[in-house]
């Protein structure tokens, strides 16, 4: 790419009299010695000058889908009926247009595809809970601005060789974001369920659960699987540690409460622990606001061929993309989710 004085002085060069591309090219380089200008290049602004009288790239416009065209106003008339239609259900629907023309006339007339944030319903009470939280976070972290760091997320999630609805396949075509929700009461458990957690410099996981999750098996993951891996870190930073789980009944038992309040002592986040954790507040966690919709994106991407196997490859290897950068930036989304629920008086910040 060239400046536009460059590509001012190169015509100059050129347009001296009759000479050759490669002389213009010289004299052009003893005012701009480095810069390679190919013979192509110059024969192409040669004659961009010629026709258009001007140097400058020429910006390219988007086709205006005429609004009183008869495909447009069917395809308008068709999203204003059911904004959240597929693409290609939309084609079948209407019949004679084609999906890629559907989607340019959307594009075309300043239409979105903006993906639905799914929730769990909150019930009575629920709000202040999260409220209350929410503020000690940012009591936490307006004494300590690292205090979020300490933090450790987990949970459990399930993955199918068949995919599940979410975001990714879910739109709704607007002007204008419409910040459409989807609120669910309850998780699905299919195929292959996971644990994981994730610590300000690594995450630890996955680990692929066998069987239903009990008191007895999830305090088997925390002593036999989760601690080792936490033992490699620093005394000092495993002393400011603080481990969040959510309110499953698994995670509430009094042997998994005896062994946090040994190992993270006043430092755990949970439905009966030293600071209580909200119930139904996803939006909050890091492990649902980030890691599962990012594994899954990456793992539903590809046909998963109904292998088991090939599942659990691919979460592994989904894992491995996920960098310190990442993981810093999503840290700095907590502190900024505390807010943001604190502005909202406790309702979901999505």
């Amino acid at each position: 790419m060239f400046t536009l004085q460059q590509r001012i002085y190169l015509i100059k060069c050129y347009g001296i009299g009759e000479v050759s591309y490669k002389f213009a090219i010289e004299m052009f380089n003893r005012k701009f010695p480095g810069i390679h200008v190919s013979v192509n290049a110059l024969r192409n602004l040669v004659r961009k000058f010629d026709k258009t009288g001007d140097v400058k790239d020429v910006k390219k416009t988007k086709n205006k889908f005429d609004e009183n065209d008869a495909a447009t106003l069917l395809v308008l008339d068709s999203v204003d009926n059911n904004p959240r239609l597929p693409l290609r259900e939309r084609a079948e629907q209407i019949g004679g247009i084609s999906k890629s023309h559907i989607h340019n006339i959307l594009v075309g007339n300043k239409f979105c595809a903006f993906k639905p944030t799914f929730l769990h319903k909150l019930q009575e009470g629920d709000d202040l809970f999260r409220l209350e939280f929410s503020l000690l976070m940012g009591e936490r972290i307006m004494e300590n601005r690292n205090f979020h760091h300490n933090i450790i997320f987990s949970d459990e999630s399930t993955f199918t060789t068949n995919g599940i609805i979410s975001s990714q396949n879910c739109r709704y075509w607007a002007k204008d974001n419409p910040h459409f929700k989807i609120t669910t009461n309850s998780q699905k458990f299919k195929k292959v369920n996971v644990w994981c957690a994730i610590t300000f410099n690594k995450i630890i996981g996955p680990f692929f659960l066998e069987g239903n999750l009990n008191g007895n098996y999830y305090l088997e993951i925390l002593s036999e699987y989760f601690w080792p891996h936490l033992d490699e870190e620093n005394l000092d930073l495993r002393r400011n540690m603080i481990f969040q789980q959510d309110g499953c009944p698994a995670h509430s038992t009094l042997l998994v409460r005896n062994w946090l309040n040994e190992h993270f002592p006043d430092k755990w986040m949970g439905r009966h622990g030293p600071i209580h954790w909200p119930a139904r507040s996803p939006d909050i966690t890091a492990m649902d606001y980030f890691l599962w919709g990012y594994l899954k994106q990456r793992v539903y991407a590809i046909d998963l061929q109904d292998d088991i196997e090939i599942l659990k490859n691919r979460i592994i290897e989904a894992i491995a993309t996920v960098t310190l950068d990442i993981i810093s930036n999503v840290y700095g989304e907590f502190r900024e989710r505390m807010e943001k629920c604190v502005s909202v008086g406790g309702f979901h910040v999505e």
